[in-house]
């Protein structure tokens, strides 16, 4: 999971995912990690969803990175997907908001 800053719209995590998307997210994994069967890439998913923070009145946006493991991909081994899939969005991230200053692109 990546968290966004607090004044992060829910139309920039969208962007940002499609950005990632666009970069090839897919084929970074299946290069990273050359074993993976089609059916556990197509397990793989990047969304974002907003979380209340208990005890106050405002809500934590991330995006979230998702891999179904089972049969032959362990916990560990889903573990390790997620945490490399992670990285390439936080880079996104990074980029994102350096470059638009959090602003969504339709805005800027």
């Amino acid at each position: 999971m990546v968290g966004l800053p607090e004044d992060a719209s829910d139309k920039a995590a969208q962007e940002i995912i499609k950005i990632v998307l666009r970069n090839n997210f897919g084929d970074k994994i299946r290069a990273e990690f050359p074993n993976l069967t089609k059916e556990q890439l197509d397990g793989l998913t990047v969304s974002w969803r907003r979380v209340k923070v208990l005890g106050a009145e405002r809500s934590r946006l991330s995006i979230v990175i998702k891999i179904r493991y089972g049969g032959s991909l362990t916990t560990d081994d889903a573990r390790e997907v997620t945490e490399y899939g992670r990285t390439i969005v936080e880079d996104a991230v990074k980029d994102y908001f350096e470059l638009h200053g959090g602003k969504s692109l339709q805005e800027v």
